[in-house]
């Protein structure tokens, strides 16, 4: 008897081990669901974009984050939902674009993903949505050709399109240089005045903003410009703005392109050029009174010596082209993307480094040749902020924004979205568990012992 009790023992052992083994092995080819019910997104610029999220699961959900995509940028940044973990949840979050480190131009494509945990481990992650962050102080239209979306408001329809058509013609022109990149998206927030486009830019100082009558931005890694209608030269801001972000894409790599070849390279593409930049590069050559170009890192400070320094720098682009070619000057910007340091990019493009290219330049010109000597000190550009405000003449204060993110995303089908309030839903795929070897293990060694044990008695 004493012997039967032992042996029913074991069995029932047995028998509870197997079946937590397969109680849980049941379970973890059945995880908890996540169901992802709706979200709202709401435009609140300048401040910022509020996201409202509701999702369900059969166990408490533990968190919740959006990823946020902001134009060409191919890296996107998350942020977490602040929320009490339950079944049902309900959670909110203001995402933040009135700062300069977080801010956002007006007209630039946004795309975002939700993801969603809960605490058994399950993962919902949801599709990619759209919507375009405009100035919802107005309501825009838009119109759209080859890649390019241009958004206006009020009547200035025709200058929309002179402003595509000049983005369009810009490309063409320079497509021999950039290749593909000359395809990739670019969105143009068009603002009739200077007072309504002053909430458009990035959070500068109100004294700075108001003194200066800006023509217009190119946010270079994001691939949105802002272009003011009412200026004189808003198309030959558009052809070079446009152009600085092509320049950017074509070279983005570990080395810093320096002013000289971007400002060359936008001044070049101008199919609406300033006179300013060719009659102060005129008087220059006449006094024999030029700056040591390729010494600059970036722009000088003056205003006339910043219209020398453009005019210089077109001039001196123009140089390379004719003499040797637009395939030299393709293979720069692919050397410059994938070199280590300017001055290697240079020497391995054309066998000759910077200086020796600005000296044949300058004697094309019939001026003094440049002579580096450590007792000759080059002019130390202002530090540049977050924004380095240039002009495309000292009136128009044209400026450039260049960012440290990267860049590579598509701009969808544009929609007229002040304030975007979008629902959508989507169910979890359930996960797929290995079941609890261990406990099974377990059990099947017990009953080895069990007959182990019933052997030795026999």
């Amino acid at each position: 008897m004493r012997n039967y009790k032992i042996k029913l023992f074991y069995v029932l052992i047995f028998v509870s081990i197997c079946f937590y083994s397969s109680q849980s092995f049941l379970n973890a080819q059945n995880p908890s669901s996540i169901t992802f019910n709706d979200y709202e997104i709401e435009n609140k610029f300048p401040l910022g974009i509020q996201f409202d999220v509701n999702a369900t699961s059969t166990s408490k959900i533990t968190d919740i984050s959006v990823n946020m995509w902001k134009g060409e940028i191919a890296v996107g940044v998350y942020k977490n939902f602040d929320f009490e973990f339950d079944q049902n949840v309900n959670a909110s979050l203001f995402w933040y674009t009135n700062s300069s480190d977080t801010y956002i131009p007006p007209g630039t494509n946004i795309k975002y993903q939700f993801k969603i945990i809960n605490e058994s481990g399950d993962e919902l992650t949801s599709e990619i949505f759209e919507f375009v962050y405009h100035d919802i102080n107005f309501s825009w239209d838009s119109i759209v050709d080859e890649g390019f979306v241009v958004y206006y408001h009020g009547p200035v329809k025709n200058r929309a399109y002179k402003i595509l058509e000049t983005i369009k013609e810009t490309a063409n022109k320079m497509e021999p240089i950039f290749g593909e990149y000359v395809n990739s998206p670019i969105s143009v927030t068009v603002y009739n005045n200077p007072v309504e486009m002053i909430e458009g830019l990035p959070p500068e100082s109100k004294t700075i903003r108001r003194e200066l009558i800006t023509q217009g931005m190119a946010f270079n890694t994001i691939g949105t410009l802002l272009i003011l209608a009412s200026g004189a030269d808003y198309l030959g801001t558009a052809s070079h703005e446009m152009t600085h972000i092509l320049v950017h894409r074509s070279t983005e790599g570990i080395v810093s392109v320096p002013s000289w070849l971007h400002e060359g390279l936008a001044e070049y593409a101008n199919i609406y050029p300033s006179f300013s930049f060719t009659n102060a590069l005129d008087k220059a050559i006449i006094n024999d009174d030029l700056l040591p170009l390729t010494m600059f890192s970036g722009q000088p400070g003056t205003s006339e010596d910043k219209l020398l320094f453009y005019g210089q720098s077109e001039s001196f682009i123009s140089f390379l082209i004719e003499e040797f070619g637009v395939e030299k000057m393709k293979e720069l910007l692919v050397a410059i993307k994938s070199s280590t340091t300017l001055d290697s990019a240079i020497q391995d493009t054309y066998g000759q480094d910077k200086v020796q290219l600005e000296n044949l330049w300058r004697s094309s010109l019939g001026v003094s040749l440049y002579i580096q000597s450590k007792n000759i000190s080059v002019p130390t550009p202002r530090p540049l902020p977050a924004i380095s405000l240039y002009s495309l003449t000292p009136q128009s204060g044209s400026s450039q924004i260049q960012n440290t993110f990267k860049d590579s995303i598509s701009i969808s089908e544009p929609t007229n979205q002040n304030e975007s309030n979008s629902t959508s839903s989507c169910n979890t795929k359930p996960n797929e568990l290995n079941a609890d070897y261990l406990t099974i293990f377990t059990g099947t060694l017990v009953f080895l012992i069990f007959l182990l044990g019933r052997k030795h008695k026999e």
